[in-house]
């Protein structure tokens, strides 16, 4: 159960806690009405002090302190690739994909990677796993890099939203799942069945040391552990892929947590601690296939988004409890735009691609209507990010051509 006290104990590490504090101002009489044993937590968050609320054995953002120790302990941080392994030499070039998470806005990554491949198809590249050396996603993302290293068919990873995506997140029978779940303080507000039966039928009983490529994906344990997935990872090669999957596609509110039968603490959606995966991407590339040596000149990174909404539009100002899903997609979108201006720091443009249009109209992350669907599909096709995709592609057939 995703309660409303452990929203309001991970707001002290959120980036803008001072929006909520501005916003969430329903919190108090909602918890009052919902938990009256927690009454003095709403009091205190529309009050603006979260100094006196009570530990929560549930955390599912991770601290600031418990990112950067996760970090360092996998030894994923780029300063420390820059300022210990950097070297002008030629390595042999290498190229990664980070794929963020998103929900249903997934569809146009999904469309992406499908222009990509009628391109490259015809130069030779029949799998996209052939494309990438390494590929990373988050949530939706973390599906589709998996569906990569499970060389799926790009018209399928399409499929899963053009067509399948009412079956994850239904709409029939809306007024029993408010009720049920009451914006997500009460449990989840989809079933996970038939996610899941979704992810079995896609990826059958094949375990993560099957991918074609490398693979990493993110998630986080419910005690505010971040967690990555690699098939390049002993521990993690025996795990289906199809539960995989699941961990990291749990958002809170969305979807209820998903417990490994080899782990003590259930996982949650990779996206409560990093929505855009591209710097851990980059970074893995560095340390496993570049044997630790940063030559940023021999990297190369797309980085598909799943659209960049401003803080406003995500948010309502009268956000409170009822908005609890809302204020997750608000943890989920805060970091993608850190992550990118690092990428373009460390790789430049000649070798950072990023593709993330702009949406001048909210899309839920669970809106699978035919008018959502249409705008996304509208998005993806924009100029400038067939352009990127064009200008990634060129760049991938020039080097390969050397």
């Amino acid at each position: 159960m995703f309660r409303s006290k452990n929203l309001i104990h991970n707001l002290k590490g959120f980036r803008y806690p001072s929006v909520f504090f501005a916003t969430i101002g329903l919190v108090s009489n909602v918890t009052m009405a919902m938990e009256p044993d927690i009454s003095a937590s709403g009091r205190a968050l529309t009050a603006g002090d979260i100094s006196t609320l009570p530990e929560d054995e549930t955390q599912y953002v991770p601290s600031e302190s418990a990112r950067g120790d996760f970090l360092r302990e996998e030894n994923l941080t780029l300063d420390h690739a820059r300022r210990h392994a950097y070297i002008q030499i030629d390595l042999e070039p290498k190229f990664g994909l980070a794929i963020d998470g998103g929900g249903m806005r997934g569809l146009m990554p999904a469309l992406w990677l499908k222009s990509l491949h009628e391109r490259l198809e015809d130069e030779g590249y029949n799998r996209l796993s052939r494309v990438f050396d390494y590929v990373g996603g988050t949530s939706i993302g973390g599906i589709l890099a998996l569906g990569i290293g499970s060389d799926l068919e790009p018209d399928t990873m399409v499929d899963l939203f053009e067509n399948r995506g009412p079956e994850i997140f239904p709409t029939t029978g809306q007024w029993s799942v408010t009720l049920r779940s009451l914006g997500g303080f009460i449990g989840a507000k989809y079933d996970p069945s038939r996610l899941e039966t979704l992810l079995q039928e896609k990826f059958e009983n094949s375990t993560f040391d099957e991918m074609s490529t490398s693979v990493l994906v993110t998630s986080c344990t419910t005690g505010g552990r971040p967690k990555l997935f690699k098939n390049r990872t002993d521990e993690d090669q025996a795990h289906r892929v199809w539960e995989i999957a699941r961990c990291t596609s749990a958002a809170p509110t969305f979807f209820p947590a998903y417990r490994l039968t080899t782990h003590t603490d259930a996982f949650v959606d990779g996206g409560m601690w990093v929505n855009n995966p591209a710097t851990l991407v980059t970074a893995s590339m560095v340390k496993e296939l570049h044997n630790g040596v940063f030559s940023p000149g021999d990297l190369y990174l797309l980085s598909l988004g799943t659209g960049d909404e401003s803080l406003p539009s995500i948010l309502p100002d009268n956000a409170g409890a009822i908005n609890a899903k809302q204020i997750i997609e608000v943890i989920m979108n805060s970091n993608s735009q850190g992550n990118h201006e690092t990428m373009q720091s460390f790789l430049g443009e000649e070798n950072y691609y990023r593709v993330n249009p702009f949406l001048d109209r909210k899309i839920d992350m669970d809106r699978t209507d035919p008018r959502a669907i249409d705008d996304l599909q509208g998005y993806a096709e924009q100029e400038g990010m067939q352009e990127q995709i064009n200008r990634f592609t060129d760049k991938f057939l020039e080097v390969k051509r050397r």
